[in-house]
């Protein structure tokens, strides 16, 4: 969850989705890695749920109209990588616990 306090970062002084890159890498792998762990789809998912929610929260502005993860180019795209890359995980790891099924 650490990369939704990269959502603002410039680096190079350039206004890039570095948090929606890590957060795509970070669920594919926190979710398969689950799935392996668990031995079960759920696995993937019930991670992936909790990141969700919490990234919504911290989406939501407080009284004075502070956020986390802006309404934004870059706000958006880090909900969207990182809820798609989770999407994914879950439908590798079910195709991965069907016998005789390989992931393509």
């Amino acid at each position: 969850m650490w990369e939704a306090f990269l959502v603002a970062a410039r680096p190079l002084g350039l206004a890039l989705p570095v948090s929606a890159v890590l957060a795509g890498v970070g669920n594919l792998v926190v979710g398969l890695a689950g799935a392996r762990v668990l031995r079960h789809s759920v696995g993937a998912v019930l991670p992936r749920v909790l990141w969700l929610g919490i990234a919504l929260a911290l989406g939501t502005g407080t009284a004075a109209g502070d956020h986390v993860v802006p309404g934004d180019f870059r706000g958006t795209a880090f909900l969207l990588t990182g809820t798609a890359a989770a999407a994914a995980a879950g439908g590798l790891a079910g195709i991965a616990r069907k016998p005789g099924a390989t992931p393509q």
